[in-house]
């Protein structure tokens, strides 16, 4: 029997994405009746196990709710902004992304975060920032204890989240909750002692108290002062207390806080387990992990619970199913396309302003294009030249989502990929739809004007002129901005 590894998503997430295209295409709202599990099982032709599992995806990403009971079955939720931004901290934990990574997309996320809440704020921002500031105050991680220390986590999780939503913009929260989820469970609770921990987070929450009282204050530069002193610290404590135990030694925290708390904790649990091992054993891309039945019996799990653990990873591209002799659960490499996808629903349900994306993509590319002026590689200028080069001859539509693309090539080219991610939710968003006649106008009107400004930008790319790439594509997210406001 041959053997192959599956290069296209198993039925089951192939079905999850043909009943999320139903619900946009048909905007079907939220509680709306999809049907009893017997009726789309006709409907969409599929066995009861594969329906199972393709539920258990939509139920994650928050697209479908179970409805169990004489009258159950399946109905439309909400997704929200807790099912986005745990996606993407599950891809950004599991994919291995590095510390500096995570640190510098905060600083740029952060950054653009308390210029925005600055230049909004306002009475109603003002009411809800003086609330927050009195939380940071009466909120004493001196209390804290190793006992409640997941309990406290979720609050000190929730805050911040709520500072973020403040910005009024939803790419801000969506980032930003991953990012400081992942960044707090990198520290290596169990090598730090009690008072290590309250004197660390006393600190911290100062410094927070510090940035909400100077964007109150209307003083953005100490603002962000503070929060980078407050990422600054936070990275102190992660390598001190990592930096404690032996490289023998394993994370007693491997699984994070974060699980705890899910409806689906005993998949969660599973899915860490095996990166864990994949990591303690160093396996590779194509290495075996195991068979099915071997693996259920090795963690003692159920077959459900085994199975919807591996659709989480393989929904993440960190795992592939290969048939064959040598057949079973295969490492693989990461894919962010499903989690970018949801991603991208989720910001299409808050009806957001175009303008609103562009001004989150300007302040990613004006910072990761300084990184790849100045660091790209020949090969990748190759690659940029000849997709400018094919991008520039295109027109009309093609045009703009060529153009788009080539952003996204850019970031990535920055070689962090904590921004490629982020950036690639971003272009999935901001491309017009064939339908949107007015902006679609209004950027062909204008192509001639983004096809000069994005030569000139290329050009310093190419010449590896950080300065002026840099100047270059503020000039163009401008242009850009003004088109389509």
């Amino acid at each position: 029997m041959t053997e192959s590894v599956r290069q296209t998503p198993k039925r089951a997430a192939r079905l999850a994405e043909e009943i999320t295209a139903d619900i946009i295409a048909n905007q079907l709202p939220q509680g709306h009746y999809l049907g009893t599990e017997p009726d789309l099982l006709i409907k969409y032709h599929i066995s009861r196990d594969a329906f199972r599992e393709a539920i258990r995806i939509l139920e994650w990403q928050g697209m479908v709710q179970s409805i169990r009971g004489a009258r159950g079955g399946i109905q439309v939720a909400n997704p929200s902004l807790d099912n986005v931004s745990n996606m993407l901290r599950e891809y950004i934990q599991l994919s291995g992304a590095s510390l500096q990574d995570i640190l510098n997309t905060s600083r740029i996320i952060s950054q653009f975060a308390i210029e925005l809440e600055v230049k909004q704020l306002n009475d109603d921002t003002r009411r809800a920032l003086n609330n927050l500031l009195d939380e940071y105050l009466d909120y004493s991680p001196a209390q804290w204890s190793m006992q409640t220390l997941t309990e406290e986590l979720h609050k000190y999780s929730q805050i911040l989240t709520e500072f973020s939503k403040l910005t009024k913009n939803p790419v801000v929260a969506i980032f930003n909750k991953p990012l400081n989820e992942v960044l707090t469970n990198r520290i290596n609770f169990s090598q730090l002692s009690q008072e290590e921990l309250q004197q660390a987070f006393s600190f911290g929450w100062k410094l927070y108290a510090e940035v909400t009282q100077a964007i109150l204050d209307g003083d953005a530069q100490k603002a962000l002062e503070k929060r980078f002193s407050f990422l600054d610290n936070l990275e102190i404590l992660i390598e001190k207390s990592n930096s404690k135990s032996s490289a023998s030694d394993e994370r007693q925290d491997s699984i994070p806080y974060w699980v705890t708390d899910t409806p689906h904790k005993k998949a969660q649990t599973l899915l860490y387990r095996i990166k864990h091992h994949i990591d303690s054993e160093q396996l590779e891309p194509g290495n075996t992990i195991g068979r099915e039945p071997i693996l259920i019996k090795q963690y003692g799990v159920s077959r459900s619970i085994f199975r919807e653990a591996i659709r989480q990873l393989e929904i993440i591209g960190l795992v592939q199913q290969r048939k064959g002799r040598s057949g079973g659960l295969i490492v693989a490499t990461p894919n962010s396309s499903a989690i970018v996808r949801a991603a991208v629903l989720f910001l299409g349900t808050t009806h957001f302003d175009l303008n609103q994306l562009q001004q989150a993509r300007v302040a990613i590319e004006v910072k990761a294009v300084e990184v790849t002026a100045t660091a790209i590689t020949p090969q990748q200028a190759t690659i940029l030249k000849q997709a400018f080069e094919a991008s520039q001859a295109l027109h009309g539509f093609d045009y703009i989502q060529a153009a788009l693309e080539l952003h996204s090539l850019i970031i990535q080219f920055s070689g962090n990929q904590v921004l490629a991610l982020f950036m690639d939710v971003l272009v999935e968003s901001s491309m017009i739809r064939p339908d949107d006649n007015a902006h679609i106008e209004k950027v062909i009107a204008n192509i001639e004007v983004i096809k000069k400004s994005q030569h000139a930008l290329m050009t310093s790319i190419l010449a590896r002129d950080p300065v002026n790439a840099v100047k270059q594509m503020r000039s163009h997210g401008e242009w850009v901005s003004n088109i389509i406001q």
